[in-house]
């Protein structure tokens, strides 16, 4: 969501800063000209602006609060890591001392760009994300970025559930469909699966403008396809890869029949586009649309098993590379 926007008497613009990125390393392109500089941190405790609609133990977040932030500039990729590990030691240590047993899960660094990001959760049944960590090996991640280890099998003849969600333009429906029952690797009971098991970040990895925090899109999808609307284009099928063979894979559309289309709405005026996908967009790994679940073997060193549990984020770190520096002009000379 973009900051609020606002202008003084004198029609000058200002706005309320969700973050500081921007103006910090603008500071610092107007002031460090040299390599000799760096190093450099600044650290910061300050107010923060943000229209955010998220339920904590049953309040809004506030629309102001204030947050500790560290901005740090080094003069080459080598420098920056060895900051950035420093700084995840103190997170560490500063934990300890206090004697609070955080886990330092690997994340996702969403918005905020890089390709490196570590959360610190306190595992709490009040918490709002989910860690899993492995008891055997260092594999500690939020669940949204979480591997499946070795792909468990569906019972031959298995059936099939479908979940709906919709993009954000609402242009297009998105089915996705998931086995009821796994086979565990190993043996055991057969496990159940039901809509409270879809992995978002899985579905969003094939289809990224979906819009996640719609629980029931099928109003909206209605009025998509109303006569009239034209706004409706295509409906997408998002096919976990171990149904994908029974479902008629290879084809141009998954063979869903009734289940591809809602049954309390009725067909569109206009005809639709159909996409079936059962594959990552990017490095079209398969699709696996199930959380991972206690018990399930660690994909990193495979004698391992995984454990799932509800954590509160307390701190996170980001390793931006060079994304505010290289916009703004942040260059150290090498003299």
């Amino acid at each position: 969501m973009s900051p609020p926007r606002f202008s003084d008497r004198r029609d000058v613009p200002y706005l309320l800063s969700p973050t500081h990125e921007e103006e910090i390393t603008a500071l610092v392109a107007r002031t460090v000209k040299s390599y000799k500089e760096l190093p450099l941190r600044l650290y910061q405790i300050t107010r923060k602006y943000r229209d955010e609609f998220r339920p904590r133990h049953g309040l809004l977040r506030g629309r102001e609060f204030t947050m500790k932030d560290l901005y740090t500039f080094d003069s080459s990729v080598e420098s920056a890591l060895e900051t950035y590990e420093k700084v995840r030691a103190v997170y560490t240590r500063i934990f300890s001392d206090i004697k609070l047993p955080v886990l330092s899960a690997k994340a996702s660094s969403g918005d905020m760009g890089g390709d490196l990001s570590h959360e610190y959760h306190l595992p709490t049944p009040l918490g709002e994300d989910r860690v899993v960590s492995c008891d055997s090996c260092d594999y500690v991640v939020n669940e949204d970025i979480a591997h499946p280890g070795a792909p468990q099998d569906v019972p031959e003849g298995a059936s099939f559930q479908v979940w709906r969600g919709i993009t954000k333009d609402r242009t297009k429906l998105v089915n996705v469909v998931y086995p009821r029952w796994i086979k565990p690797l190993g043996g055991g009971e057969l496990r159940e699966y039901t809509d409270q098991d879809i992995n978002l970040s899985a579905v969003k990895s094939a289809v990224p403008d979906l819009d996640a925090g719609v629980e029931d899109p099928l109003p909206f999808w209605s009025a998509a396809t109303a006569p009239g609307t034209g706004t409706a284009t295509e409906l997408v099928n998002v096919v976990d890869s171990r149904l994908w063979p029974s479902l008629g894979g290879g084809s141009e559309a998954v063979a869903l029949g009734a289940s591809g289309w809602p049954a309390t709405l009725s067909p569109p005026a206009v005809p639709l586009s159909v996409s079936s996908r059962h594959t990552t967009g990017c490095d079209r790994q398969p699709l696996n649309l199930l959380r991972i679940r206690t018990g399930d073997k660690c994909p990193q060193c495979s004698s391992g098993t995984l454990k799932v549990e509800k954590a509160m984020e307390l701190g996170h770190t980001f390793f931006l590379g060079t994304r505010y520096s290289a916009l703004l002009g942040a260059v150290a000379s090498e003299l």
